[in-house]
Formats: C-alpha cells, sequence, structure tokens
C-alpha cells in the first residue's frame, strides 16, 4: 500500500535517492552536489503545520512536519501567526490548531543536525513582524545555518551550501528583503495557480513572480474547500503528475529538466530505484 507522505501535495519530485553514501550525497544523491537550488527537484508540502497527528481539525497531512522531512519532504510551506503572545504556525484561527514557531524551529535544527548533507527550504505565508521571527530563528540557534541569496545571483550548488554550513533557505510573502537571508519569495520564485477547485482544471499557468525567476513553485493540490485524502491520491499518482508538470505554457521560460521518480512508499522521494522519468520541474 503506498502511503502518502500527506493528503495534499504540491510537488511530488525529488531529488533522487541512488543508494549513495551519507557522507557523499546532498539531499540523497551525489549528482546533486554540483547542482544549484535552481537545479533540483524538493517535495513540498502546503499547510505543512496542519496534521491529523497534531489533532487539526480538516487537516492538510496524517503527519506534522518533522515526520515529513523524515520522509524526504524538503520544502515546507507554513502560515505564521500571532497566538497567545508568541507566533505560531497556524491556519486560519489559531483556536483550531497551532503549534509554536519555536517548538517547530527546535525540532527543524534537531533534523538538520541529524542530516548535515541535507538543504531545507521553508516558505511562509507570514501575518508577523520578521524582527519576531529572527528572534525565534536565533532562540532556536538556527540563524547561522540560514542561506543568504541575493536576487538575479547564481545559486551555490548543493555541496557549497552544505560545506559552509548554510542549508537552510527561507523565502516569505511578507516583509522579505529586509535580511539578507529573509528572501521575498516572489523576487526569485514564481508559481502556478494555488487557488484549485478541481483536478481537471490544474494547469500551469504562471500566477504569481516573474518567469525569468529562477525557482519554480508547482501548486499540485486541490481543496475543494476542505481536502480530501480520495482527490489527493488521483493527483498526487505518478502518471497524473507527469502528465502535468511536462508542458511548459507557451512564451513562458521551461525550467530545467530534473529527473522525477514518483510517489514511493512512505513518502520516499524516488522509491530506491525506481524506474525514473524525465520532467520539468523545479519546485524549492
Amino acid at each position: 500500500m503506498v502511503r502518502l507522505p500527506a493528503y495534499l501535495l504540491i510537488a511530488a519530485a525529488a531529488a533522487l535517492w541512488a543508494g549513495c553514501g551519507e557522507d557523499a550525497a546532498c539531499n540523497g544523491d551525489e549528482r546533486l552536489c554540483q547542482r544549484g537550488l535552481d537545479e533540483v527537484a524538493l517535495a513540498c508540502t502546503h499547510n505543512a503545520m496542519a496534521s491529523a497527528e497534531a489533532g487539526w481539525p480538516a487537516p492538510n497531512h496524517r503527519d506534522g512536519p518533522l515526520r515529513q522531512l523524515r520522509d524526504g519532504v524538503r520544502a515546507l510551506m507554513l502560515d505564521l501567526h500571532y497566538w497567545s503572545g508568541e507566533v505560531a504556525l497556524c491556519h486560519g484561527p489559531c483556536a483550531l490548531g497551532n503549534i509554536p514557531l519555536r517548538q517547530f524551529l527546535d525540532e527543524l535544527r534537531g533534523f538538520l543536525l541529524q542530516h548535515p548533507r541535507e538543504v531545507v527550504v521553508l516558505i511562509l505565508e507570514s501575518y508577523v513582524d520578521r524582527v519576531d521571527v529572527a528572534r525565534a530563528l536565533a532562540a532556536a540557534r538556527l540563524d547561522a545555518m540560514v542561506h543568504a541569496q541575493k536576487a538575479g545571483a547564481p545559486w551555490p550548488a548543493l555541496g557549497q551550501m552544505i560545506a559552509r554550513g548554510h542549508r537552510l533557505v527561507i523565502l516569505s510573502d511578507r516583509q522579505g528583503g529586509v535580511y539578507p537571508w529573509y528572501h521575498r519569495v516572489w523576487d526569485h520564485a514564481w508559481e502556478t495557480n494555488w487557488n484549485n477547485k478541481d483536478p481537471a482544471k490544474l494547469s500551469c499557468k504562471r500566477n504569481r513572480g516573474k518567469a525569468s525567476n529562477p525557482l519554480f513553485i508547482l501548486n499540485h493540490f486541490v481543496s475543494a474547500p476542505l481536502p480530501d485524502e480520495q482527490v489527493a491520491r488521483k493527483i498526487n499518482a505518478r502518471d497524473f503528475l507527469l502528465a502535468r508538470g511536462a508542458p511548459v505554457p507557451a512564451g513562458e521560460r521551461p525550467p530545467a529538466q530534473l529527473r522525477h521518480g514518483g510517489l514511493p512508499p512512505r513518502g520516499r522521494p524516488d522509491g530506491r530505484g525506481a524506474r525514473t522519468q524525465r520532467a520539468a520541474l523545479i519546485i524549492p
């Protein structure tokens, strides 16, 4: 039985797991060590904090963010709100479900320390002040691990980011650019439509961000209006995803051609030896 890492996925493309040594691989594969972030594909979860594991009503995922990371997800979309005097991860009203940001960041730091060859991306929908985000990051001792990327500059190879110890990339839709490491997401990325109600209407039409930006976010989930596991199983199937991921809209700049391994058991990005196909996907 295929066990999805989440009810809804933004993408099912990810770095290859080729069985190479942990001491030489970057995000699971030695070949990725020579590629920049704009040249690799990462599995990403939308509303990563909203899980059945944490008891959230109408959850987006079965498991919480830490389990998602352990299952191979390398990019997390998170909503930041104020709750009870602190920054928390919430989806809408925090009374329905919340995780203190500091708690999540402590878990993330633990994961990064246990997996020193992994690069992780956070994409924030923020309703809080960037100062409070910076304070939480420093309190969790993650401030030394963040990568700072100037818009328009070439992305360093994953191997370089790992060697420097800067393995955490943070993109935000609010107040990005105030700190060198707190990137404005639409200075670096572009996306497809996120407000999808029908699997038949999923498209590759550009939504936010310039097509010339190096990172591409393929929003691959349906909420009509709530998450539906049966719908997720349909659209996360390998053939469905590949059929959608291959086309590039007329006039848009196509992302780099990358290998894609589908959805294997327990959500591992390539299922350990599953056949791979070419797919035009860059999902940070």
